[in-house]
């Protein structure tokens, strides 16, 4: 059994909504401090931080995460993820 093996569909079904609850609490507060351009997350999982990010103006993301993430449940576009075993 793979370490990546408990990221499965339902490990992130079972986040996302949290995840995007905290990410659309926390994004604004960040964006008004700060001029933000682009943001990188490592680790997104499904991008739920970054498609926040970006339904909040930010133009430019970039998730990285291993190549284990399912691409079909990304919830940003699958050009804005990089798959990499860091």
């Amino acid at each position: 059994m793979s370490a990546f093996d408990r990221y499965d569909r339902q490990f992130y079904e079972a986040r996302c909504d949290g995840s995007l609850q905290s990410a659309r609490a926390i994004a604004p507060i960040i964006l008004n401090y700060f001029p933000v351009r682009s943001v990188v997350d490592i680790g997104c999982g499904i991008g739920t931080w970054l498609k926040v990010f970006e339904e909040n103006g930010v133009p430019y993301i970039l998730g990285i995460d291993g190549p284990h993430v399912d691409q079909n449940m990304l919830v940003i576009q699958q050009e804005k993820v990089l798959a990499a075993d860091l």
